[in-house]
């Protein structure tokens, strides 16, 4: 994939706290029929299982060998605000990208962007910790995979 920067506020709305940023993974969304609410646009609750699709394919990309099933990870936070209202005929992508990474955690960035306007519909950044299931508690992050996502994602 060819990285690709997203450069918001895009709507010409100056309170998107979108800084532009280079998204090496992205992909077209698909809109279901039961994606839509009774007022016509993708239902709010749509937007964090969209935006999990992207994490899972996000690893899936960055960390080709393993099993994203198996990796010890965690999401121990979610934000997503919503700016446009998106419908079922709009053409959209969502950008994912690993904004930070450390020992412990993951700070992932996600963009859903309307290909013909440029605007910004949606973003979501999630905080992702490492976690030991034998013990229930916090763990390091693999430094196997802590080096394939700097690599992946040029950080």
């Amino acid at each position: 994939m060819e990285p690709r920067t997203i450069s918001h506020p895009a709507t010409g709305n100056p309170r998107i706290p979108a800084e532009a940023a280079v998204f090496r993974h992205y992909l077209p969304v698909q809109f279901r029929f039961n994606d839509i609410d009774m007022l016509g646009h993708v239902n709010n609750s749509v937007y964090i299982t969209l935006f999990d699709m992207g994490k899972t394919r996000y690893f899936e990309a960055a960390l080709p060998d393993v099993d994203f099933r198996h990796i010890p990870i965690v999401v121990v936070n979610v934000n997503c605000d919503l700016f446009e209202p998106t419908y079922f005929n709009d053409s959209v992508e969502m950008f994912t990208r690993v904004a930070h990474i450390g020992n412990r955690s993951i700070t992932m960035d996600q963009r859903i962007v309307d290909t013909a306007t440029g605007h910004l519909k949606a973003r979501c950044t999630t905080v992702l910790a490492g976690f030991d299931p034998a013990t229930a508690t916090g763990a390091p992050l693999d430094p196997v995979y802590v080096a394939a996502i700097r690599e992946f994602d040029n950080i």
